[in-house]
């Protein structure tokens, strides 16, 4: 009877019971992250959350044209001069970890295997809700802090440096901001520059595909929409995000968004690494030796990073 109600009666004991457990859990715990904001959504959507590996996360950058590019005739001399044009931006790992920690106390008034299973389940699921609003909130941070993921209000910026290059120094470098006013008076109009600027710059003539905002704003555009009309995107909307259209891409908004704010993004041009090592992944549990307890950690190490900065915009100062 014994080995069905508790688990020390189990092979392995309680560490096997929590270890095997909480890996078969963390198997769909990034999903659920990412499912739980619209930004990281958004990248898992466009299958721009991609694994990677190395010290760094170096981007090479093309940001000029070949001039020896043109027509000749016969016995025309061929332009053989020497091309620029190219570099690298370096993007650094950022390493994030929240940790699960199950006391002997509260092993003990959940010795059934179910039991354990259940506490671990809801500790996890607390553990995935705390990473994911620390993951957004630093997202969406007013300036860079070290050692937390790029902030977008930094890296779609006209100015600062991102990927160890300054826009102040490199001007091809620099995103699309426009400062805006009233929306009533103005907003609309913004929106259509930026998103024909972002569509018109550099060679793919790639349109975004995706605007977030705040909850504010959305409504500000959701207000001068015609009644009969209210375009959303079914993912989106199935994913659980109140959203509209512009165009052809899903307007939503997210709670940390900074007032006033409008981004669009291109999927293509803007990302999520992560480290194949340290993809939300699960530690073995340990009892410390001054306590009784036993704690693991689910750890991460991710970045966002772009490869133009162009393609990527945003509209400040939005009021009513």
């Amino acid at each position: 009877m014994a080995d069905k109600l508790f688990t020390y009666g189990i092979s392995g004991g309680v560490d096997s019971l929590l270890s095997t457990t909480l890996s078969s859990i963390q198997k769909g715990l990034a999903d659920a992250i990412f499912s739980r904001y619209p930004v990281f959504y958004w990248f898992k959507d466009k299958n721009s959350i991609k694994l990677s590996g190395g010290a760094s996360h170096v981007i090479p950058l093309m940001y000029g044209v070949n001039s020896t590019a043109k027509s000749y005739n016969g016995y025309d001399i061929l332009d053989t001069t020497p091309q620029d044009g190219l570099t690298a931006a370096q993007f650094q790992w950022k390493q994030y970890s929240v940790s699960i920690t199950i006391s002997g106390r509260e092993e003990r008034q959940n010795s059934g295997k179910e039991q354990i299973i259940s506490l671990l389940d809801a500790k996890t699921k607390q553990a995935e809700m705390s990473l994911a609003k620390t993951l957004d909130a630093d997202l969406f941070a007013s300036s860079q802090v070290s050692g937390k993921i790029g902030a977008l209000p930094c890296i779609v910026a006209a100015s600062g440096t991102v990927g160890d290059l300054a826009a102040g120094t490199y001007s091809w470098w620099q995103s699309q901001v426009t400062a805006s006013g009233s929306f009533a008076a103005r907003g609309l109009a913004d929106m259509r520059t930026l998103y024909n600027n972002i569509l018109a710059t550099a060679s793919d003539m790639g349109a975004p595909d995706f605007c977030v905002t705040t909850q504010t704003i959305m409504e500000y555009y959701e207000g001068i929409l015609e009644p009969q009309k209210r375009y959303t995107d079914d993912k989106m909307a199935s994913a659980g995000f109140a959203n509209l259209k512009y165009k052809n891409l899903p307007l939503t908004f997210d709670s940390n968004v900074a007032s006033g704010e409008m981004y669009m993004l291109k999927s293509d041009n803007i990302w999520l690494i992560v480290h194949s090592d340290a993809n939300f992944s699960t530690l073995p549990f340990v009892r410390p030796a001054n306590q009784d307890a036993r704690t693991s950690q689910i750890i991460a190490q991710l970045e966002v990073v772009t490869d133009n900065k162009r393609k990527l915009g945003k509209i400040t100062g939005i009021s009513a």
